[in-house]
């Protein structure tokens, strides 16, 4: 079997940027540090992945069991396909013009051979359709007659009613026409990426706007070693391609910019800002803010997950599901933790009993979720909705202030989180006892835990958002005092 140059990821990583795929193939160790958050997120996909090979179900699953196992299953593949030996093959591999790719389900049905590749996404993307299109192009190269393509992914408007029923939650779409036309594409972009692995050298590519679309590249720390401290390209209220058009026009600082009368508000305060180094306070405009809010106000956190796979009665798939949340009072009711093993839409309907039952303002750092959360309560349980509508109506976002503009710090950057806010503002004074350094760690913390949770991990879940109830009323009071 001769050595694949690219696969599916390399491929599109190549077209995202030449010089992005010829760095990891021959500067890996140049790649930047996974963070602890990237590696959390990784076992989604997979996860949908092997539920949905039920809906073919008796298949041979041809999944190498390491890279250097790939030619034997390959011939593995093979073999299935030239004997009819099945009529479901998981994880089929291919190789053709020295790209080798792994189709999540090959289905052989009315004769002929049916592709279907699985996302935990809940629509179709142009990737999806470039990542469809190779792997057609390479099975076809092989030899294989392939009859459709189906893109499968999961159902936005499936409500489950019982047992998961899979032929509901997922949707299969068929784009073999969105693939044939883009076959010709597919065969000039593997010559041309080819080349790029054979180089010599580095290809000389410009940052820009691709180096997070239609993913963050994993090269940046590399790429942008040379772009100085105070680069426009830190800039928060400027979108990325006004920032890149500033850079490469030779504005590299954000003390160079000029003209600064034709920027719009938010831009002309964060360039002042970001040039004193103070902070911006619009006085006026946190009056008005505040004076909405009552005068012994309840803050509250809330630590959330999205599932792709709904587990209960009246869920969508990616449904908020509530993890943690803590708001002032300082007793065991004050506190939520999802121990639950069915539908915890009624533990936390009790747990904001006295949120409902008090007349006063409810305030939440990054409200969005929360209401987010207590309108599909209320969807899948009628008798919540007034109450849930109330409460809803008396939630103050403090995030507010950013994107009002009422309040700017130039430290902050581009990370508006409270546990950013608290370093800067606070120091280190409400984070010694902060068990997790995120939601996304807390979340996978949770997601770990054995269902009934242990105490260990309860406990950490309720300190987060302890710590995070904590936080929220110091920033609050912390506005409050610059009035």
């Amino acid at each position: 079997m001769e050595k694949h140059l690219l696969s599916k990821s390399t491929f599109i990583r190549g077209m995202q940027c030449s010089k992005s795929l010829y760095l990891y193939k021959h500067r890996y160790f140049l790649r930047d540090r996974i963070s602890p958050e990237q590696l959390a997120r990784f076992s989604r996909g997979t996860d949908v992945g092997l539920l949905a090979q039920n809906l073919f179900p008796d298949g041979i699953d041809c999944k190498p069991a390491s890279p250097r196992q790939y030619a034997k299953s390959l011939e593995k593949t093979q073999q299935i396909v030239i004997e009819a030996s099945a009529d479901v093959i998981y994880e089929a591999v291919f190789q053709h013009h020295q790209v080798l790719i792994m189709l999540d389900v090959l289905v052989r049905e009315n004769e002929s051979w049916n592709a279907y590749e699985v996302k935990s996404s809940l629509k179709i993307s142009d990737t999806f359709l470039l990542d469809a299109a190779l792997q057609y192009y390479v099975m076809k190269g092989a030899g294989l007659a392939i009859d459709k393509f189906f893109l499968v992914h999961l159902n936005p408007d499936y409500v489950r009613n019982g047992q998961l029923e899979l032929h509901q939650l997922f949707v299969k779409t068929d784009v073999t026409d969105q693939v044939l036309q883009r076959q010709p594409l597919i065969a000039q972009k593997i010559d041309a990426l080819i080349g790029v692995v054979g180089l010599t050298k580095s290809p000389e590519v410009s940052i820009g706007t691709h180096c997070n679309q239609p993913y963050p590249c994993d090269f940046i720390g590399h790429c942008h070693k040379n772009v100085p401290v105070g680069s426009v390209l830190e800039l928060t209220y400027w979108s990325t391609e006004e920032k890149f058009a500033l850079y490469d026009s030779g504005t590299l600082k954000f003390s160079e910019i000029k003209n600064a009368a034709v920027l719009n508000q938010a831009q002309q305060i964060e360039l002042r800002c970001r040039q004193s180094g103070c902070e911006y306070f619009d006085k006026n405009g946190l009056k008005d803010f505040f004076n909405k809010i009552s005068n012994a106000p309840i803050f509250l956190s809330l630590l959330s997950h999205r599932q792709a796979v709904p587990a209960w009665q009246g869920y969508k798939p990616y449904d908020l599901l509530p993890l943690s949340a803590g708001f002032g009072g300082g007793n065991e009711n004050s506190n939520f933790i999802n121990n639950a093993t069915d539908s915890p839409d009624e533990s936390f309907f009790k747990f904001l009993q006295p949120l409902i039952a008090s007349n006063e303002s409810v305030v939440v750092f990054d409200a969005a979720r929360f209401k987010e959360l207590l309108q599909r309560m209320a969807v899948r349980n009628s008798n919540m909705l007034q109450d849930t509508e109330a409460l809803a109506a008396r939630i103050i976002d403090l995030k507010e202030v950013f994107s009002q503009i009422l309040y700017y710090n130039p430290q902050v950057g581009q990370d508006f989180s409270l546990l950013q806010l608290s370093k800067l503002i606070f120091g280190n004074s409400h984070l010694t006892n902060v068990p997790f350094i995120s939601d996304t760690l807390a979340t996978s913390g949770y997601l770990k835990a054995a269902k009934p949770m242990d105490a260990a991990t309860a406990q950490k879940l309720a300190a987060y958002s302890q710590s995070h109830q904590v936080m929220t009323e110091a920033f609050y009071k912390y506005l409050i005092e610059k009035l």
